[in-house]
Order: C-alpha cells, then sequence, then structure tokens
C-alpha cells in the first residue's frame, strides 16, 4: 500500500508528534501520554513539571494565641485542584502533627498544643503523585494572658 499527498504528510507529522512526546514524555517522567489521531494532538501528564505551591499565611514566624484557630492560605497552581499539606512539630517532618489532601488552596488545622510547628504544601495531580514542596514556613501557638 502506498500513501501519498495529504495522507502521506499526515502521517509523517503523526509519526514526529509521537517520537517528540516519547521522548518528552520520557525526560519528564510523565505518567500519562495520549496521542489524538484526529487533530494531531498530543496531552503529556506530569507531577513534575508543576511548580510548587507559595506560602501566603500565617507569615513565616508569627505568634499565633491557642485560643486561635490557624488556617494555612497559599498561592494556587493554575490548572490544580489539589493539594497535600503538611504540619510538623519538626522542620525535617519526621513528626507530623497535621496532615491533610485539600481541594482548595486553604486548609485548617485542629487545636495544636503550644509549640513552634513548620508547614509546607504540595499539589497532587489526577493519579495522587505529589509536585514539588513549598518552602518550609513555621508558626507558634502561644497561651497569652
Amino acid at each position: 500500500m502506498r500513501v501519498e499527498g495529504a495522507e502521506a504528510v499526515k502521517g509523517m507529522k503523526h509519526a514526529a508528534i509521537v517520537f517528540a512526546a516519547i521522548v518528552l514524555c520520557w525526560g519528564l517522567g510523565c505518567e500519562r501520554l495520549v496521542v489524538d489521531d484526529s487533530n494531531l494532538t498530543l496531552s503529556i501528564g506530569s507531577a513534575e513539571v508543576l511548580r510548587a505551591p507559595v506560602p501566603i499565611s500565617p507569615k513565616n514566624g508569627r505568634v499565633i494565641s491557642s485560643s486561635e484557630q490557624v488556617t494555612l492560605r497559599w498561592l494556587g497552581v493554575p490548572t490544580v485542584r489539589r493539594y497535600a499539606v503538611q504540619v510538623s512539630e519538626d522542620s525535617v517532618f519526621s513528626t507530623i502533627a497535621f496532615v491533610a489532601t485539600v481541594d482548595t488552596t486553604f486548609a485548617r488545622t485542629p487545636g495544636l498544643p503550644e509549640r513552634a510547628y513548620f508547614w509546607r504544601v504540595r499539589t497532587v495531580n489526577a493519579f495522587e503523585a505529589g509536585g514539588a514542596w513549598s518552602e518550609v514556613w513555621f508558626f507558634i501557638r502561644r497561651s497569652f494572658v
């Protein structure tokens, strides 16, 4: 069978797109590769190419009354709908005090005892893979008399 004209060009474009997509996907470590034959388009999904969220509050180092609820807030990442949040008693996150996966750009912590806490957030894609962690921020819970 011989393919000529527009069909040959379409076949070459398709092969070039598939080859480029495989190389790109391999380099990024993506989880998903979809090539649409009818439109010669491709979709690559990867948590690794997403930037980390940016913490915005509570401000780094803020002292918060132990009678207040702590709400962690961050700048969202476009096209991301889920985030994983961790609060720890140490800066290397070996002692986790709170963890949550949320569909918002904030998380409310339960009542935490008085002490210093470190927190971070990252994106979570549709395949439950996590992206890069944000910068680590800390806050201090203390009672005011």
